[in-house]
């Protein structure tokens, strides 16, 4: 029997096949009128008939379809849109970025079509404020992540932390050796964990800690598990083919963010569970009355409801915002580093050493800035290669030109564009990751994991870019953006990585599971981490159409993860029958068991 969402996810498309023969007849007519400087860029290689360049853009692993189109066009390209919307310009030229996110923001804002699902996924919060509205939340905001709020915060981030490492002892005593397993691993005492896995947990814990003053036990607690289950089943739908299809076609059509589509539907399932606690921690007259020595986000959200008259509404989408964003950039930052130093062994002794030879077993946050030279290169080096976000997309509200750094070749004539004239409603992407990792700024081996590069000298790397080569965001990426969108939160996301690594690599000795990692655009915009070759095997499905979820079994490696994974997975069984419940559970373990691995071995 079909599954409630997906018969309706069945209806609505049919729905909406009515319509499209409309839309195309619309964009064929639009599309006499182009403007001629976006026409002159350079243009990628003809993608699908009906998906255009778009389907292998974001099936491509580790943004390679714009690194290797800024390798063959230039910085500045255009591709052909899905469902034949208009050409869209691609950048990631200094220049232009910083004249969208710095010099002219409210020229080029979020589009319509994704706004929507930002309110949905965050609420109607920060992230989608524009205008004055903007500026002034930024304002009531900032001291929550001022320099010294943030050195406040220690406190709780150590005892996330340390919670954090007690958990991960447990596992290795409670566990068979892996190396039994996997030769990759020789250590008797070393256990494969799932670095996703363990990254979100002590990731939801500091920003419930240090951010909300509410202990999540490591995700333990019910509310904790309900957020990590929900997360994860976002992040796994969020790679499927049906996402990116859903997102194209809510462009064409917006008025269907509100329809019955299991897919979209399921991006406001965290912020409802969000929503509900913080309306419960609201009420709760302890918490109103905890000492508040430091400025949390909720103490100083209550401050903000009190002196301005603002919603309960509007503050619980706040809480949303920090609780959702905070988490997943945190969760991801601190398993790729896992992953990192897992695969070069020679950096993390040395980093290891450097941090055994610190003489205090809790550095300061000016420690962390001025004394642990290793440890900050290794963070901005796993910053640069793996931002949390993939893309960002933003949309012309005026016509406009658009200045390049790195001129490109005009393709009717051959000659220099300096700059690009462009209409009212021009659609223009940015990559991240791309930005990031171009050859051209960051040399020869922008793509590898080389801290060296950060260092004095830079030993055995290429030396960093000309500042006149690179984005105006933090040590020159685009990581945190820049400008007035600069995440607000990136002073603790740098600390709380920066603790939890010298905790981890303290009392653990990371060892490689040869495992190859990929990661893929997500439809949320976040960069969602794979093992290779297992994407496809426990994501599609079978010629016989059933889900394959034996992935699930054959993963576990007798550990107790997958066991976990289950047990902190609620799912309606009185509404969707048993079998539905075992399968949907196996792919949740599945994304979680798939997403990244390494080994640990207690020193």
């Amino acid at each position: 029997m079909a599954s409630v969402s997906s018969v309706a996810d069945s209806n609505v498309i049919a729905a909406l096949a009515a319509g499209l023969a409309l839309y195309v007849a619309f964009r064929k007519w639009g599309s006499s009128t182009r403007n001629d400087g976006v026409e002159s860029l350079p243009r990628a290689a003809a993608g699908h008939w009906l998906w255009g360049n778009e389907k292998e853009a974001w099936s491509t692993p580790e943004s390679g379809f714009f690194t290797a189109g800024a390798k063959r066009y230039g910085f500045t390209f255009t591709l052909k849109g899905a469902l034949f919307h208009p050409d869209i310009i691609y950048t990631g030229d200094p220049a232009a970025i910083t004249t969208i996110f710095t010099q002219d923001p409210e020229n080029y804002p979020k589009t319509s079509a994704i706004l929507p699902l930002y309110e949905r996924f965050l609420g109607n919060s920060l992230v989608i404020a524009t205008g004055d509205d903007h500026v002034r939340l930024r304002a009531q905001l900032s001291p929550i992540f001022t320099q010294e709020n943030v050195k406040l915060m220690d406190t709780a981030i150590w005892s996330s932390t340390n919670k954090f490492v007690t958990a991960l002892k447990g596992i290795i005593k409670s566990s068979p050796s892996v190396s039994s397993l996997n030769s990759h691993a020789p250590k008797d005492d070393a256990v494969k964990i799932d670095a996703v896995h363990w990254g979100e947990k002590v990731a939801l814990d500091i920003i419930g800690t240090a951010g909300l003053g509410h202990d999540f036990e490591l995700g333990e607690t019910p509310e904790g598990k309900r957020i990590l289950a929900s997360l994860n089943n976002i992040m796994q739908q969020s790679i499927m083919p049906a996402s990116f299809t859903t997102g194209w076609v809510l462009r064409a059509f917006p008025f269907i963010v509100k329809l019955p589509i299991s897919v979209i539907q399921a991006q406001g399932e965290t912020k409802l569970i969000v929503r509900e606690l913080a309306q419960a921690w609201l009420n709760d007259p302890e918490a109103t009355a905890r000492e508040t020595s430091q400025k949390t986000i909720l103490s100083v959200l209550k401050e903000m409801q009190l002196a301005s008259g603002q919603t309960t509404e509007s503050l619980l989408d706040h809480v949303v915002n920090f609780i959702i964003a905070g988490h997943e950039s945190s969760g991801l930052a601190i398993a790729f580093a896992m992953y990192q130093l897992a695969n070069h062994k020679d950096f993390q002794e040395q980093l290891r050493q450097e941090i055994k030879d610190f003489p205090n077993d809790e550095p300061s946050y000016d420690d962390f800035q001025n004394q642990l030279p290793l440890l900050d290169a290794a963070c901005k080096e796993i910053m640069r290669l793996h931002p949390a976000a993939g893309f960002l997309e933003r949309v012309a509200a005026q016509d406009g030109i658009i200045p390049l750094r790195f001129p490109v070749k005009n393709r009717k004539t051959g000659q220099e564009m300096n700059s690009v004239k462009i209409k009212k409603g021009q659609l223009i992407y940015v990559s991240h990751a791309a930005v990031n990792k171009l050859p051209t700024v960051w040399g020869p081996d922008a793509a590898e994991f080389r801290p060296e590069r950060w260092l004095p000298g830079n030993p055995g790397a290429s030396p960093l870019p000309n500042r006149s080569d690179v984005s105006k965001g933090w040590n020159g990426m685009m990581t945190f953006l820049e400008g007035p969108r600069l995440c607000i939160g990136f002073r603790l996301a740098v600390y709380d990585w920066k603790i939890v690594m010298f905790a981890l690599l303290k009392n653990f000795e990371l060892l490689p599971t040869g495992d190859k990692v990929e990661t893929l655009y997500g439809s949320t915009t976040l960069l969602v981490p794979y093992v290779k070759g297992e994407h496809d095997t426990g994501k599609e499905e079978a010629a016989d159409g059933k889900p394959r979820v034996e992935m699930c079994e054959h993963n576990n490696f007798g550990s107790p993860i997958c066991n976990e994974v289950n047990a902190a997975t609620e799912f309606d069984e009185a509404r969707f029958g048993s079998e539905v419940c075992k399968i949907w559970r196996c792919k949740a373990a599945l994304a979680s068991l798939t997403a990244r691995r390494l080994a640990l071995t207690n020193e």
